[in-house]
């Protein structure tokens, strides 16, 4: 078996939101809100000149640039989370696909790739956006 080696790069950011989630029938859904805690990953076959996969505090710095306009805010009143023909649902799946598409022309080049982004809205449960 043919596995290839990468060294991986985490960093976090929290932020505090709130939402609303249509419920099934369609009918707005409890306002709530949640401490994300947003995971952003990196890759890399190898380090930079100075041994680094990106830069002291890079990922979260540029993690933090993306993630910041939805602290403290509520979801639902922001694009594309608000309602319309292009919305989409303040989920925090929908969270996570949003947050990898926008972090990843900040922090890939030649030779990192974004690889996945989690959001935890509890403890105990997240999801994540990755690439395959």
């Amino acid at each position: 078996m043919n596995i290839a080696s990468m060294f991986v790069l985490s960093a976090e950011c929290q932020i505090c939101s709130s939402h609303a989630i249509p419920a099934s029938t369609g009918q707005p859904g409890a306002l709530h809100g949640h401490n994300f805690r947003i995971v952003a990953f990196v890759e890399s076959a190898e380090l930079d000149s100075r041994g680094f996969v990106l830069p002291p505090s890079g990922l979260r710095a540029a993690l933090w640039e993306v993630v910041e306009p939805f602290d403290h805010r509520h979801l639902n009143d922001l694009d594309p989370f608000r309602e319309g023909e292009q919305s989409n649902p303040p989920t925090p799946g929908v969270l996570a696909r949003l947050v990898f598409g926008r972090l990843a022309p900040r922090v890939e080049d030649e030779r990192v790739a974004l690889r996945r982004v989690e959001v935890w809205s509890r403890a105990d449960q997240c999801v994540a956006w990755e690439r395959t």
